[in-house]
């Protein structure tokens, strides 16, 4: 007889469910555990009775435990150790704790200190003395509930569960939305860089905490089953998802309408919700939110339980109860974390026959020391996973007396945490650590690599002969010598761990420029389609040849033709270009030669085949040095090159903040005097490495004639890094190199590392460039599209109002551009601290009155007649509340009919309200505030003019700059943040109602206010001479 196989009775997982609900953890688990071929077990928490009975009649191998307060750490690990006494299972621990009393839509939800929102503390409290107790390896954590409507919940769990919170909503999946906080202990930071994950990520924030989505394609409604009723018209014409399902209220009365969207429901909707005894939100109730119901004359109804259970990604008929979490996402949070509890994959294999060395023992190899420091965790690229913004949008708060508390501790931006990608705040602690001996540590490794390449060269040039022609002469030039030492970087990278070996695959074999590239290491998915369907090869090949000729027959030549025609020479005599070629017979125009470079003189045969053009065009460019510079440029996005691509990702870009974070991030942890900077300038950059078809990258160019460290650190860091990468054949520009110094020309801005803060002033060569770009604009009158553009980049204030059709300025943008250009010649450097320790938080508000009603300015849109009445002829009153330095004044007013009647627009007098409001408090308090100041605005198009800087009416425009002179003369930071009306501490103050002022012990603000307005109002008339 066959010999029986033998059953193991181990258990590989064992689920620990908290707050159990409809098993969701346990469908979960059984599905992904089964489909490993392993055995699981599991012990619950829950104390409905139904849905215990649910789960026993599911998941047998669950033990249930009842209530989580009736419980103790001791007793559960006593009845683990009963089904696996080695203590070697994998533990994952689930919790969806309850959540009305965190959630949005209850009136004054009480959180952690409700009768129900506490039980999520109870079981963080819990789990921690669990951890605490028993032998298992750290638990693999997927903890879920809402997004709370104090965010400064998210935070505290994340510290109560030693675990990071991330937002995932399931909006991605294009049905329902359904934002979810979810707390685990996945290694978020190095999930960003490694390429076998089981679907990838792509984030983003979401009021500031960040926000995961796992790629994956979207619902096919085609596949619910629906019964006899039919998709609501928004998700039927995918205008917008469902709203979030809830559970029915458990009062027979119902629940009350959620603050947010009071007064904003239509009598249809209102009278729905209330013939349905207010069981849900009544956005639910919304005609183009209900089901129709096709056998019933189309009646409007709600899903039934066997459409929220599908859109819960329940199988039907799994429980009438229907709500739960959405598996189709909560699914991902578990295939991460047994994913991370695994031992992960090794890296692709070297693809170049490389030998890789085993380290010697510390301190016997300067390269080896080095690599041992990384041995722990993997070298982490690209600027990785957002981090939650310690300075909180408090933007949902809609709660006044919860939005006051949140602003008692809320942080100015300049108060933030420094922010670091991943790998330079992997190498902080490194660098703190090791400064005594990094100067010698750096100078051994450069040493040592040149050493290595001088022993590897026949090696090296071996490897180069095995190369495609273009590619050699990409990395030799016309010499023939091999200036690229790939074999040894590859050597190095693999030491080091460096997580994308097929790189240099690449680099091997050249860079495809069309068609699909390759996402790189550590960068973020986009956000956008914008390169999800790259276009056919073929196609394009017929619309680049039309677009060719159009091209041609204008015949239109770039007045830098020459300076491009230098550089195209430039490169074709190292061997970086091939060409002038001749024109291929089906154009409509000859090609010529460049005759005045020898090397140019005569046309190369041309191209056979398809031969895929661009058009060159002059870059301007401010280089480090101050002299302007002209770059050419191919046009591949008009070419239609660019619609060729699938690109997954987008590249990481360093701005002057990258500069500014690191030094204050290394002032926090070195006290020492003397950062300095230093810069090193690729040759060429890019076009050191060659493409991996070259007949797919013709350029044509028209001619008139046709076709941061410390002082002590800085020089060995800036010798080091010239040595070893030039050693490797990454070449520099000798002239461009910019030596350690304290301060430095980067991108136009000069940047100044002083002890205490960072002074940040634009070039006066920048200034001048910029000036005279927009003094041409104001001669023309006009502006295109592209210099719109570029403007919006360079000037940052939005442009999109600016657009007429015939591109002609408005009165506002053009006041605007002037302003900006006196700015350009007066304005003050700006002075960044390392560390802020005090800020100022500023509420104010507005209203006015019309035929006995009082409206907020933030509510303008709804007033039913302006009549005839001017505006400035309305009551109406500001109010500001001021917390700084351990005191809170408050004050009210009304802007006076003198001020007022200047602003005669409607819309320009509900701006300069709001805006006044703002101005009142900065005024009267001017020599007792902070440079930082955080101020709560509840008009968003008020604020955006604050920001922004200009509107249409001119006063207006003169209000605004007369602020902004304001705040550069006082050395101001302000940062508006929007706050709801019915969230605003200062609305009652603005309607004279003083009583929670008095009880909290405020101080009135006593000033001069007909004098500030007089003040305020001769600087506006006056400008640009006038001033505060």
């Amino acid at each position: 007889m066959p010999r029986k196989r033998h059953v193991s009775d181990k258990i590989d997982d064992i689920l620990l469910s908290f707050f159990d609900g409809v098993a969701s953890a346990g469908l979960i688990c059984d599905e992904i555990i089964s489909q490993k071929q392993q055995r699981w077990k599991g012990f619950a928490w829950e104390t409905d009775k139904d849905l215990k009975s649910l789960l026993e009649e599911k998941f047998p191998q669950m033990q249930h435990r009842g209530d989580i307060d009736a419980d103790d750490p001791a007793s559960l690990i006593s009845a683990l150790h009963a089904i696996d006494p080695s203590s070697n299972a994998t533990i994952i621990v689930a919790a969806g704790a309850p959540c009305p009393d965190y959630s949005r839509i209850r009136a004054n939800a009480p959180g952690v200190s409700g009768d129900e929102g506490c039980k999520f503390l109870r079981f963080a409290a819990f789990l921690k003395e669990l951890e605490a107790s028993w032998s298992y390896a750290q638990a693999i954590l997927i903890v879920e509930n809402v997004v709370p409507d104090n965010k400064r919940d998210v935070k505290f769990f994340e510290e109560k569960l030693s675990a990071q919170a991330v937002i995932y909503d399931s909006v991605d999946l294009g049905v329902i939305s359904r934002p979810r906080v979810w707390w685990t202990r996945l290694p978020w930071q190095e999930l960003s860089n490694r390429k076998d994950l089981p679907r990838r990520l792509r984030w983003s924030t979401y009021f500031g905490v960040p926000k995961v989505a796992f790629e994956q394609p979207k619902d096919n409604l085609d596949s619910y089953d629906l019964g006899n009723l039919r998709w609501p018209a928004n998700v039927a014409k995918q205008i917008r998802p469902l709203p979030c399902l809830t559970t029915p209220a458990d009062d027979p009365a119902g629940r009350p309408a959620p603050r947010s969207c009071r007064g904003k429901v239509d009598s249809q909707t209102q009278s729905r919700w209330l013939d349905d005894n207010r069981r849900y939100a009544p956005w639910h109730y919304e005609e183009d939110n209900m089901f129709v119901d096709t056998r019933d004359h189309q009646r409007l109804t709600l899903a039934t339980a066997e459409i929220k259970e599908q859109l819960h990604h329940l199988p039907v008929g799994w429980t009438a109860i229907a709500n739960g979490w959405r598996l189709g996402i909560a699914k991902w949070f578990f295939i991460f974390g047994i994913f991370c509890a695994q031992v992960s994959s090794p890296h692709a294999a070297i693809v170049l026959e490389s030998p890789r060395w085993q380290p010697p023992p510390l301190g016997s190899s300067a390269i080896a020391t080095m690599a041992t420091l990384w041995v722990s965790a993997p070298l982490l690229n690209g600027p990785g996973v957002p981090v939650f913004d310690d300075a909180l949008d408090f933007s949902a708060i809609d709660n006044m007396m919860e939005h006051w508390q949140a602003s008692q501790t809320a942080l100015h931006p300049g108060q933030s945490a420094p922010c670091l990608e991943p790998g330079l705040a992997q190498w902080l602690p490194l660098w703190q650590h090791g400064r005594p001996h990094l100067p010698t540590l750096r100078q051994a490794v450069a040493e040592e690599v040149v050493q290595l390449v001088e022993d590897r060269q026949e090696e090296v040039l071996r490897w180069h002969t095995t190369l495609e022609p273009h590619v050699q002469s990409a990395y030799s030039g016309k010499s023939g010598k091999c200036t690229m030492q790939l074999p040894i970087i590859v050597a190095l990278a693999a030491q080091f761990g460096w997580g994308d070996m097929a790189l240099f695959e690449e680099m091997q074999s050249g860079f495809p420029l069309l068609g699909a590239v390759r996402p790189g290491l550590g960068w973020r998915l986009r956000s956008d389609a914008r390169y999800a369907t790259p276009k056919d090869l073929a196609a394009f090949f017929v619309e680049n040849h039309d677009f060719v000729q159009q091209r041609l027959r204008r015949g239109k030549v770039d007045p830098c033709w020459q300076a491009m025609a230098e550089e195209i020479a430039a490169d074709v005599a190292i061997g970086r270009m091939e060409g002038p070629f001749e024109a291929p017979a089906s154009w409509c125009k000859q090609a010529g030669p460049l005759p005045m470079f020898a090397h140019a003189a005569k046309l190369l045969p041309a191209p056979s085949g398809q031969a895929p053009c661009s058009f060159a065009f002059a870059v301007h460019q401010v280089g480090s040095d101050g002299d302007e510079k002209i770059r050419r440029a191919e046009d591949w996005r008009r070419s239609g090159t660019n619609a060729t691509v699938g690109v997954p990702d987008t590249p990481a870009y360093h701005g002057i903040d990258a500069f500014i974070h690191l030094a204050r991030a290394l002032r926090r942890v070195s006290k020492q005097h003397g950062l300095q900077l230093w810069g090193l300038d690729h040759e060429a950059a890019y076009r050191q490495l060659p493409v991996e078809n070259p007949c797919r990258t013709y350029v044509i160019l028209n001619t008139p004639q046709g076709p941061t460290e410390t002082e002590e650190l800085a020089d060995s860091g800036f010798l080091s890094a010239k040595t070893l990468c030039g050693a490797l054949g990454l070449k520099f520009k000798d002239s461009k190199a910019q030596p350690p110094a304290r301060q430095q020309k980067i991108q136009g801005v000069i940047l100044d590392l002083g002890d205490n803060d960072v002074t940040v002033a634009m070039t006066p060569e920048r200034a001048e460039r910029i000036d005279n770009q927009l003094k041409q604009i104001l001669l023309d009158n006009h502006v295109t599209p592209r210099e719109a553009s570029s403007l919006a980049g360079k000037l940052q204030f939005v442009v999109q109002s600016l657009f007429g059709k015939d591109w002609q300025l408005t009165d506002g943008l053009k006041e605007a551009l002037a302003f900006m250009r006196m700015k350009l010649q007066t304005s003050k450097p700006r002075v960044l601290c390392y560390e802020v320790t005090e800020r100022a938080v500023i509420y104010a508000d507005a209203f006015f009155e019309l035929e006995g009603k009082r409206y907020k300015t933030a509510d303008h849109d709804e007033v039913p007649s302006w009549g005839n009445r001017p505006p400035a002829s309305f009551r109406n009153a500001w109010g500001f509340v001021v917390r700084t330095s351990g005191r809170t004044f408050f004050a009210a007013g009304s802007v006076p009919f003198w001020f007022s009647r200047h602003f005669a627009p409607k819309r320009a007098y509900i701006y300069m309200l709001e805006i006044v409001a703002q101005l009142v408090p900065l005024l009267a308090l001017q020599t007792a505030l902070p440079t930082h100041i955080l101020l709560f605005i509840d008009n968003e198009p008020a604020r955006r003019a604050l920001t922004k800087g200009f509107g249409n009416c001119k006063n207006l425009n003169r209000l605004l700059q007369v602020a902004w002179c304001l705040f550069e003369k006082q050395g101001w930071w302000p940062v508006w943040q929007r706050v709801m009306s019915s969230a605003t501490v200062s609305d009652g103050v603005s309607r004279f109602d003083f009583a929670f002022a008095e009880k909290h012990g405020w101080e009135w603000c006593s000033s001069e206010y007909d004098a500030l307005f007089q003040r305020l109002l001769s600087a506006v008339l006056a400008f640009p001479e006038g001033e505060l």
